[in-house]
């Protein structure tokens, strides 16, 4: 009897939740707990259905506790006045019962690679009170914003790990770095004139670097910056990005603020060569090494471009094919930072290498998602 009374509790738990989801994408409602695809995705899905491109993403209506309030604020204002419902990509909006999703959330099937950016100007801005309160919060910080500034983000455990979430901690392990090895990067940029912040709340270690022109975010307590409310936090954070020269990232989430100003993000450490976007945002990128464990061997970039189980989302995929992601080196994200001031500073674009073009026409080929891609970073293919 306990079982079934169980049993039915879930179902009927089940059910709610598709009710409550159909009925936040009739309405009109966001809330999203993913805030790269809160910034990235909402974006992209406007442009293309605003401007009446012929990309479709896949549509989906993304639900959890909301990650930054000022967007949605904005973008629930934004799709409103315009008409349109709220349709936004998730991959696990219905996971229990994943045969009734397309039914249920009227998914529209397709492939859309965010070059719809490069047509058009940010759509996202700053009211008057949110521009003022912007103002004072920069200038809370100690570093020169005379200074061409360049925000690091780097993806670790801590998020995941102060919630308790050990499914997402798991599966998302294959993503995570350590801090310390972008430290020779860092006081590398600090050395051509740069200032850097490394950005994040809740991250693992400190990065240890005493400069006047670099702050490590979540660490900087003499900026009072958890004092200042969540608000006010969301907004010092998409203004960091408004005022940077660009990005370089791991993936986290938070970096997807860039696109919204149209500033290039630079992949490092990333776990894939398959997951990308065509947007000219994302110019080049370093991947990881992908280390065959019983063979004692690290897959040649013949291999990689053409195993398409390295499209892999989730740690558990690359375990199942005996593959471990290896992190990339001290000089290797040295070279490949040297590499992005070579194009940011003196816009020099390296000779393509041969390997560098049969990663194109291979993933060109891919109908999934691609027309152009983001460029290997010569330094990889060099050593793969």
């Amino acid at each position: 009897m306990l079982r079934i009374r169980q049993s039915v509790h879930y179902l009927l738990g089940h059910v709610l939740g598709l009710l409550l989801k159909f009925l936040g994408v009739r309405l009109g409602l966001v809330n999203q707990s993913a805030v790269g695809h809160l910034a990235f995705d909402t974006e992209v899905n406007y442009l293309e259905s605003n401007k009446k491109s012929k990309l479709k993403r896949d549509r989906w209506y993304l639900l959890g506790d909301t990650t930054n309030s000022t967007l949605t604020e904005f973008w629930t204002k934004k799709l409103s006045a315009s008409g349109n419902p709220i349709l936004l990509k998730m991959y696990h909006a219905i996971e229990p019962l994943p045969k009734f999703q397309s039914l249920i959330l009227n998914r529209e099937v397709g492939a859309g690679d965010g070059t719809i950016l490069d047509k058009y100007g940010p759509t996202f801005q700053f009211n008057e009170n949110q521009k003022l309160q912007a103002r004072k919060l920069l200038g809370r910080l100690r570093i020169d914003l005379s200074k061409p500034l360049v925000l690091i983000c780097l993806r670790d455990d801590a998020y995941y790990a102060s919630r308790g979430d050990k499914h997402n901690l798991h599966i998302h392990s294959h993503r995570n770095v350590n801090a310390s090895e972008y430290s020779d990067s860092i006081r590398f940029l600090l050395s051509k004139g740069f200032s850097v912040i490394r950005m994040g709340r809740e991250v693992e270690k400190r990065i240890e670097i005493d400069h006047k022109d670099f702050i490590d975010l979540p660490f900087a307590k003499d900026l009072e910056i958890q004092t200042i409310g969540l608000g006010n936090r969301e907004i010092f954070e998409l203004a960091l990005f408004q005022r940077c020269a660009f990005v370089i990232s791991t993936g986290l989430g938070m970096d997807a603020f860039a696109t919204l100003f149209r500033k290039r993000v630079y992949l490092t450490d990333y776990y894939s060569v398959h997951n990308l976007y065509s947007s000219k945002l994302f110019p080049i990128f370093l991947p990881k090494g992908y280390f065959k464990v019983k063979e004692n061997r690290f897959l040649t970039a013949e291999e990689v471009f053409s195993s398409a189980f390295l499209e892999a989302q989730v740690a558990s995929e690359f375990e199942t094919h005996d593959i471990k992601l290896i992190n990339c080196s001290k000089s290797q994200l040295l070279n490949f930072t040297s590499d992005i001031l070579k194009r940011e500073t003196y816009k020099q674009q390296p000779t393509l290498s041969k390997l560098a073009i049969r990663h194109s026409e291979v993933m060109s080929k891919r109908t999934f998602r691609y027309k152009t891609v983001p460029e290997l970073s010569v330094f990889w293919l060099n050593n793969v």
